[in-house]
């Protein structure tokens, strides 16, 4: 018992303290701009891909219009989104400590894993303004893992059709159920073609009602202005290509080296990263390191395996 308020007292602590440098560093200095980019896609009036991505917005904007029946807008505004922003990550990083128990019994093993994670979170929580999806994005994403591994199937379903509300990249959630259902040896599904269809469906369905009912507003930047931005200048690639190493940092190496000690489930995740890496050098800015954070906290279980041996082998275990 003692250990579980210790840890969620450190979860805390860490939660609060992401959420104060990412405000103070990164929305303060915007706020104007994110009040208006909130009420845009509030108007249905936002570029694209922003401007389908509903769930927060209508769901902050109902707590700010009760707030500012007792205070200024703005600062419901404020109150709301730095409330939400504290409580995304908490949540985040009690599923990410619930997830590393599934696999390790090692309570600094866990601990570790989730500061190694917030040190690369402080690398990728820069550069842009109002993109608070990216928070409950990862509370989803690790909710749809978990539900992957527990045979969840339902809870799976309804994760999906709220993470697709909530970005586009919801995508990966059914791609890993698919991923997970297939018998690579065997080349076959190992169960009925509607389940195993199943999360694509729901995700399919949310995503196309989303462009049917919401206005095609023009997109922020188009597949060439993107690879153009990401390319137009060798210090801009170059400073691009440290923050993703920075990003990953230790990672880099030890993921590949704790894939041979990892379990079957850990392994068949890493079928995902192609299709990661593609859509990120296609749609992505390659400064934004943000746009991988859940990558990042599905391949830490294989670096916490390599740590682990490195650890077994030094006497260190547990």
């Amino acid at each position: 018992m003692k250990n579980r308020f210790f840890v969620l007292g450190m979860l805390l602590s860490v939660a609060l303290i992401l959420a104060f440098h990412y405000w103070f560093t990164v929305e303060a200095p915007c706020f104007e701009d994110s009040v208006i980019e909130h009420n845009r896609i509030l108007r249905d009036t936002a570029v694209q891909p922003f401007n389908n991505r509903v769930l927060v917005p209508y769901t902050t904007e109902f707590i700010i219009d009760k707030l500012q029946k007792v205070i200024p807008y703005r600062a419901a505004f404020k109150i709301t989104y730095i409330v939400f922003i504290a409580i995304n990550l908490l949540a985040a990083f009690i599923l990410l400590y619930y997830y590393l128990s599934l696999f390790f019994e090692s309570l600094l093993l866990k601990i570790a894993g989730i500061l190694w994670v917030v040190a690369s979170f402080i690398v990728a929580l820069r550069f842009h303004c109002y993109q608070p999806w990216s928070f409950i994005e990862l509370v989803f994403f690790l909710a749809g893992v978990i539900f992957i591994y527990k045979n969840r199937y339902i809870e799976l379903l309804i994760c999906i059709l709220f993470a697709t509300l909530n970005r586009e990249t919801a995508l990966y959630i059914p791609l890993l159920y698919c991923i997970q259902q297939f018998d690579f040896k065997k080349f076959r599904v190992k169960e009925n073609i509607v389940k195993f269809s199943g999360p694509i469906i729901v995700f399919s369905i949310i995503f196309i009602m989303l462009k049917v009912f919401r206005s095609a507003t023009p997109h922020q930047k188009s597949i060439l202005e993107l690879f153009q931005t990401n390319t137009q200048s060798l210090n801009g690639f170059i400073i691009n290509m440290l923050a993703i190493a920075l990003f990953f940092n230790m990672q880099l190496f030890a993921v590949p080296m704790g894939y041979k000690y990892a379990d079957e489930f850990n392994k068949k995740n890493m079928f995902l990263t192609p299709v990661v890496f593609v859509l990120y050098a296609v749609f992505g800015a390659w400064g934004e390191t943000r746009v991988l954070m859940p990558y990042l906290v599905l391949i830490l279980p294989l670096g916490l395996y390599y740590i682990n041996k490195i650890s077994v082998d030094n006497g260190m275990a547990g």
